[in-house]
Order: C-alpha cells, then structure tokens, then sequence
C-alpha cells in the first residue's frame, strides 16, 4: 500500500480520478483468493501510469523540446518521462548540472512498466503466482514509481534553485555594469557592490521562455565631496525585476529593475 501514502505518488497521479484509478489497483491485489490479483494490479498501474503522463507530458509539448529525437515521428516512453520530471531542460544544461540527470530512475521506470505489461498479459508464468512472487512483484513496482516521484519533485527544486542562482547572477551583472539612475543620482560616485533576490516567481518547466518577477534588495557605496575631504557611506535598498527566462537553458534576460529610493529622502 506504499503509492497511497507516499507524498511524492500523490503529486504524481493528483487528479481525484487518478487516486481513484490507483485504490482500485491495490483493490485487486489484496484480493487473496484471485487468482488474477497480480495481473489485475499490473494492467490498472500500466494504465494510470499512462493516463498520468499523457496528461503531464503530452506529444505535442515534448515536439518542442530541443532534445526531441523524433524517432518514426513518435514519442517514446523514456521521453514522455523525462519531460514530465524536467520539461524543456537540455542535455547541455544536464552536463553542467549533474544533479539534474534524471536517467536513472527513467530507466528504472520503463523496466517496471515492461515488467506490468509481462504481467498484464495471462499466461502459465503470470497466472495464480505465489504469495512470494506477488510480493517481490508489488515490491520491485512500488520502489521504482516512488523513486521516480520523488525524484521528479526534488529534481524540479533543484531547477528552481538553479533558476534562482543564474537569475541572481545575471541581475548582479545589470544592475553593476549599467547602474539605474535613480542609484546613480544618491552621490557623486555611487558604487553598486551586490544584489540580492529575496523572492522569484517560480519558473514554469513546460513553457519554452517565460518572464517572471522578483524582488530583493541591492547595496551600494555612496560616495560624497573630493578625492581629499570626501566621505564615503554604505546604503541598501528594496528593489523589483522582471526577466526572461529560457527555459531549456535556465538563462535569464534581465529586462526591467526598478529600485525604491525613497527612505534615502526621508
């Protein structure tokens, strides 16, 4: 019964018709007395399995990506299940980052839903199998769906903090190198030292590009009077950004920072 409890399983299969589709699936293989408990369970998983990914990971959407092989025109399973776990993500960015290789556990998915089809279809092998072979079955399933649940949620953290940190470098890199002008106009020489984002819009896996939002703060250097009997003073303020982001690569395109000055007029 380990898929109704665990957290990860219920964000997988979500919908109140795949939970649904999921109680029924350990409905049969508690049945004790039938002798068709473990194909039963096999053929409703396969197909909630299924149901699941065509409606994270459709076709049309995976035609998109740019690391779509397009194999006879078709999606295949490993696929499907990569872009649900990871969306647009590259394969460059998966070298970069190996935390974010998923292979894994994608492999271990597809073995088990070709162990649910060797089971879904009766034979002399499949048919009236032991309490032994139905629990070493049940076990090798729900470990490798688990496994790939869980991964799918904390790879997708995973890209959201890789998200942030470029998009927080990438704002620095603005805000040093072409300083606002309401920063500008606080001194004679004012410094932008850092940036830092408190706040991001979550980024959406399954889109190609996408503008988010964000807020944080900046720090600065205000520098007063000359060379000689100037002063010098350190300063931060509240600050909101918009960028675009490439979803494959995570690069981000700082396009709009607008800092708050006012406290500095108070």
């Amino acid at each position: 019964m380990q898929l109704l409890s665990n957290k990860s399983v219920q964000f997988l299969f979500r919908s109140d018709f795949e939970q649904a589709v999921l109680k029924s699936a350990y409905s049969y293989i508690n049945n004790l007395h039938d002798p068709l408990r473990a194909n039963s369970f096999a053929l409703v998983i396969r197909e909630l399995i299924r149901i699941a990914m065509a409606r994270i990971a459709p076709d049309i959407e995976i035609m998109k990506t740019e690391w779509f092989l397009g194999d006879n025109g078709k999606v295949s399973r490993k696929e499907r299940y990569r872009f649900a776990v990871s969306g647009h993500i590259t394969d460059d960015l998966i070298k970069k980052n190996p935390e974010l290789n998923t292979a894994s556990e994608i492999n271990d998915l597809v073995d088990a839903v070709n162990k649910l089809s060797k089971y879904a279809h009766i034979s002399n092998g499949t048919y009236n199998i032991s309490d032994e072979e139905v629990a070493k079955f049940l076990d090798e399933i729900e470990s490798a769906v688990i496994d790939y649940a869980e991964n799918l949620e904390h790879i997708q953290e995973r890209i959201q903090e890789k998200a942030l940190e470029l998009t927080q470098e990438a704002l620095v890199d603005e805000i040093t190198n072409s300083i606002p002008h309401e920063l500008d106009s606080l001194s004679r020489h004012t410094i932008v030292e850092n940036a830092f984002i408190e706040e991001m819009a979550e980024i959406d896996l399954f889109a190609q590009s996408q503008v988010v939002s964000g807020s944080g703060y900046t720090e600065l250097e205000l520098n007063y009077g000359s060379m000689k009997d100037g002063h010098s003073c350190s300063d931060r303020y509240p600050l909101t950004f918009h960028a675009v982001i490439n979803i494959g690569s995570l690069e981000p395109m700082i396009n709009k920072i607008e800092v708050d000055t006012s406290s500095f007029y108070e």
